[in-house]
């Protein structure tokens, strides 16, 4: 997006600027310095009457940051206006508009979709013709779509945590049991065939419960419950 609004409107660092978090024409070095200077920029009027910056920005750049809309042209010209090209879960998108609707103005607001994005290749929307202004109720489609598919990720991200916490409750309850210091020798002498009964099970990629159950029943390590 940047590098196709710069072949546009020219090299002036005056009209077009990236505000993120790294900056990813820059060695992805941090911007953190330049983040106060860029933010009072983003609405300052040019030296030609009526023109106003873009701001290049990504997800980061759509919270917890104010830009001050002040200017009277601005309002006149129905206010800050955000150019999206993709729609988020509702709590990101609530934060998204709310950059727009500082200090009781007006805002502007206008979504730009690729029909090569995920939510159309995959998620059933059906087909919508190039260049053709789309009922707003996609919108509320497609945040529908993204809130069932964080939740589904959130899901799997609770299972693998739940599956990680057995393996790492065995080995407390082994290394209780086997006690040993930091730099002591792998596998240990004293406990050769545990050691490497524990490796083999740390080496499953997903041991399954039985298998863990197994391993403790075998060396008495007590009683997680599975």
């Amino acid at each position: 997006m940047y590098d196709a609004l710069r072949k546009e409107i020219g090299d002036s660092d005056k009209k077009l600027q990236i505000f993120a978090d790294i900056n990813p024409k820059n060695d992805m070095r941090s911007m953190k310095g330049q983040w106060e200077d860029i933010i009072n920029h983003a609405t300052e009027r040019l030296e030609e009457k009526c023109v106003f910056p873009i701001t290049v920005t990504n997800p980061w750049g759509g919270r917890w940051h104010d830009f001050r809309c002040l200017d009277d042209s601005l309002e006149q010209g129905g206010g800050l206006m955000l150019i999206t090209t993709t729609v988020p879960q509702e709590r990101e998108w609530t934060q998204w508009k709310g950059r727009t609707a500082r200090q009781d103005l007006s805002r502007q607001i206008k979504v730009v979709f690729s029909q090569k994005d995920a939510p159309f290749v995959h998620g059933g929307f059906g087909e919508c013709d190039d260049g053709e202004k789309q009922p707003s109720s996609l919108v509320q489609k497609l945040l529908d779509f993204n809130d069932k598919e964080y939740n589904k990720k959130i899901s799997n991200m609770k299972t693998e945590l739940h599956e990680g916490l057995r393996p790492a409750e065995i080995c407390d309850e082994y290394y209780q049991k086997h006690p040993r210091c930091n730099a002591a020798q792998w596998p240990q002498p004293d406990f050769l065939e545990q050691d490497r009964e524990l490796r083999h099970l740390l080496g499953l990629h997903k041991p399954s419960l039985s298998t863990m159950h197994s391993f403790m029943m075998k060396f008495d390590l007590g009683q997680l419950s599975f």
